[in-house]
Parts: C-alpha cells; sequence; structure tokens
C-alpha cells in the first residue's frame, strides 16, 4: 500500500550507523538495530513476546521515533499483539519522527480490528486519522473515527489533497465519497476551494476511479474541462503518468471524460515568474509523452485530437515521433476517421 511521508528506512539506517552515539537514546544498542522493521516479527504473539518487549520498555522509540506499537500497527499484527503492547502500557498517544500516530498508521493500512482495539482503549480519533483511511478508501474506518467525534472537515490549502474528498479520491471507494458528500464535506470544499488547485473531480480522474468521476460528472455536476492546478483539465491529468494506475482503468476514464464532451484540444496554461504565463500539453502530448500504449493516442485520435501538435511549446519535435511507424499509421488512420465522419 502507498504511504504517505513514509520514513525512507534507507535514509534512516544510514543516519543511525553514521551517528551511532547519538542514536544510541533512539535505538536498542543489540546485534540487530533494525529489528522491528522485519514483518516476520510480528505475525504472532510468540514472536512478537520474543522480542523482549517489557512494562520499562514498551515506549522506547527505535527506527523513525516508532515505537513497538506503531511497528505492530505498520505490520498489521494480529489483535492479540496489540492488546499485548496494550497491557504492558503502550502509549497511544505519541507520535513518531512524521508526527504520525498509532491509530494513523493503522488507519493507512486499513486495518478495522486494529484502528477499533486503539479506539476502545482511549486513542483520540483525529483528523490527521480520517486523512489516512480516506486514502487507503477505508470506509468502515473514517464512519468508525467520525462517530468517536473526528474532524471531517479539514482543509489544508498547502497539500495537493486538502480535504478529506480529496483524500478519498485517491482510496478510490465511491460509498466512502458518497458518505463526505452526505456529510456535506464537498459543500465545504466547494465554498473553501483555492483557485488553481485540483478539484476532487482532477483527483479521481488522475487515480482513473472511472466511478467517481462519473458520480462527480453526473450526479453533482462539476464542470468536465474545469481547470485545476497548473490549467489542467481533467482530461489531461488521466493522460499523463504522474501515477502508478492500470491503463484498464486509464483507459476507461479518458473514454468517460470524452463522451462527457471533455474538449481533446485544450492547451492548459499557467502563471509562471513575473506573471509570465506558460503553456502546457495537451491530451495528446501528454500520452505521447508518458504513456507507452498507443491505445491512448488512437482513442484521443478517434475524438478528434490533434495529432501534429509539438510534444511542448514552441519544440519542433512532433508528439506521434514518439510512436513507431506501425503505432504512427494506426494513429492517422483513427484521426482520418474522424475527420471523414465529421467532414
Amino acid at each position: 500500500m502507498n504511504t504517505f511521508k513514509k520514513c525512507f528506512f534507507v535514509a534512516a539506517i544510514a543516519f543511525c550507523t553514521a551517528n551511532h552515539t547519538k542514536a544510541a537514546s533512539l535505538v536498542v544498542q543489540d546485534a540487530d538495530y533494525y529489528t522491528f522493521f522485519k514483518v516476520e516479527k510480528w505475525t504472532s504473539l510468540a514472536s512478537v513476546q520474543a522480542l523482549g518487549i517489557t512494562e520499562e520498555n514498551v515506549n522506547q522509540r527505535y527506527e523513525c521515533k516508532r515505537t513497538p506499537l506503531m511497528f505492530a500497527c505498520q505490520h498489521n499484527a494480529p489483535i492479540d499483539v496489540i492488546e499485548h503492547l496494550l497491557g504492558l502500557g503502550a502509549k497511544t498517544d505519541l507520535l513518531d519522527q512524521d508526527f504520525f500516530s498509532s491509530v494513523d498508521i493503522a488507519s493507512e493500512q486499513g486495518n478495522f480490528d486494529i484502528v477499533a482495539c486503539l479506539l476502545n482503549n482511549g486513542a483520540a480519533a483525529n483528523w490527521t486519522s480520517v486523512r489516512f483511511a480516506c486514502r487507503s478508501g477505508s470506509f468502515e474506518i473514517v464512519k468508525m473515527l467520525h462517530e468517536k467525534r473526528a474532524n471531517l472537515f479539514y482543509y489544508d490549502s498547502g497539500c495537493s489533497l486538502p480535504s478529506a474528498v480529496h483524500d478519498a479520491c485517491v482510496g478510490g471507494n465511491l460509498d466512502l465519497v458518497k458518505y463526505l458528500v452526505d456529510n456535506n464535506v464537498l459543500n465545504m470544499v466547494l465554498q473553501t476551494e483555492v483557485k488553481g488547485t485540483d478539484s476532487p473531480l482532477h483527483v479521481a480522474s488522475t487515480y482513473g476511479y472511472v466511478d467517481i468521476v462519473q458520480y462527480f460528472i453526473d450526479d453533482m455536476h462539476f464542470i468536465v474541462d474545469a481547470k485545476g492546478w497548473n490549467g489542467e483539465t481533467a482530461l489531461i491529468k488521466v493522460c499523463h503518468a504522474s501515477v502508478l494506475v492500470s491503463d484498464e482503468r486509464r483507459l476507461a476514464t479518458v473514454k468517460l471524460l470524452l463522451q462527457r464532451g471533455a474538449a481533446v484540444n485544450f492547451i492548459p496554461e499557467h502563471e509562471a515568474v513575473l506573471g509570465e504565463f506558460v503553456k502546457g500539453r495537451t491530451a495528446f502530448a501528454n500520452v505521447a509523452s508518458s504513456l507507452t500504449n498507443p491505445a491512448f493516442a488512437i482513442l484521443l485520435a478517434s475524438h478528434g485530437a490533434d495529432i501534429d501538435v509539438s510534444l511542448n511549446a514552441g519544440d519542433p519535435e512532433l508528439a506521434i515521433s514518439r510512436y513507431t511507424e506501425e503505432d504512427q499509421a494506426a494513429i492517422r488512420a483513427a484521426a482520418d476517421a474522424y475527420k471523414t465522419a465529421h467532414a
């Protein structure tokens, strides 16, 4: 599962090795400094008991300032392990070096049972945990956190995913998105949204969740060609490989946006330094630049895309030149068919 602001293990190890003396208070000095990173150490109560965790050291800080309880959450340890650590006096309110709590970590893993156990043992339900649960697509965890009075109405204008609705579009759970809408979170987002930021439609399109994209367009009446970050539309967002999405999901999203009237030849523009405006890539130039599957270019060409557009504004290299001669012929055939049909 993708992790938001993950601890960089290699960097942490290098840091601890180079700063052995400084790290003494942070890392247990035994033959294996990095035992707690090993998933197999957390698969059973017996394996955890073998680590020698006691009431005296249960809140000891290890790599990335994580405690044994945090590692147990990270590795989806069985509930009896979580209960064992809590019984030893593990604190649920401690934060790691990235300011994440045990509930945050368990929410990111989408582990309902661990989150419930922590909350039932006095852990606080905070908006940060809602964020992680939304990003993991964990509808039931979000509901539970909300029932424990966690705030759904956060808006972080300095983040590319500022709200719970944006976060839920990363998790890809349509029921969760609808739950947030039903609880008026989307209304807050639309009233607060900063000009030039990506809307939930942009995010859902980027991640290729076609059902959420369709819901926003058909039911919530989002404008298909609304401009987001860098002046890009939802179609342009899904046409470059900024995140890892399967071709199947990406193609389905492109098809839906085109069916809903997305402008296939829109050229994004954004303000750069000293008020200068910079032109970006069209959808076709984006797929030529970052997606090797010619099916995207053929699909766009069959909907009237300008296939002789430059790869970059002012660049003599044509986007179509990135494809093989065989693929170029198929792309041009699709473009010619469109022109014939609309002559």
